[in-house]
């Protein structure tokens, strides 16, 4: 069974959070949230919150729960997922870009084929994919690291989001505890 991410924004005016992600009407006139990310990802998973962490990455930190100063909206979308969400967290951006400056890899471990083990041991060439499981006997385990940050493409979806915010005005690096990511997964 695969793992999903849902993971919101916010942006701290005047002492409180409120919500900044997209909205957009849906088929039955109301709105609803669009949420900045909806792929999955065990690489960024696993260093958000060591959630499907098959390559033992460091990871940012334990999941620590919604914040209690959680807005409204996302409160309440996090009530309707009941107990089929788990690994409550959060991170601001200042939090994820001191964490990906430090950690510029990612380690992947998993069944690749006698083919691509081939060309990792004796060329360096990566495999594209991978598995955690399969029939198939001739699958051979094998741990590489990858030359990439999984925050990276958050990161930047993040700062997109800031200049949104922000509008005409720059936005200041100390405004960086002003927007966070809330998330929590399900299986």
């Amino acid at each position: 069974m695969g793992c999903d991410i849902h993971l919101y924004v916010e942006n701290k005016i005047q002492n409180q959070w409120v919500n900044c992600d997209n909205w957009r009407l849906d088929d039955d006139g109301k709105y609803e949230v669009f949420p900045m990310i909806i792929w999955r990802n065990y690489d960024l998973f696993s260093v958000l919150a060591n959630i499907r962490n098959y390559g033992k990455n460091e990871y940012i930190d334990e999941p620590r729960g919604l914040p209690e100063d959680v807005c409204d909206v996302i409160a309440k979308l996090c009530d309707d997922y009941g107990t089929d969400g788990h690994s409550h967290s959060w991170f601001t951006l200042a939090e994820l870009r001191a964490w990906q400056k430090e950690h510029p890899t990612v380690q992947h471990r998993g069944l690749i084929t006698p083919k691509q083990a081939e060309n990792l041991d004796k060329h360096g060439i990566l495999p594209d994919s991978w598995c955690q499981g399969t029939s198939d006997k001739s699958y051979v385990w094998r741990t590489w690291t990858e030359e990439y940050c999984p925050l990276d493409q958050l990161v930047a979806l993040l700062e997109q989001r800031m200049k949104e915010i922000s509008g005409s005005h720059p936005w200041e690096p100390e405004l960086e505890d002003r927007i966070r990511i809330v998330f929590w997964f399900d299986n």
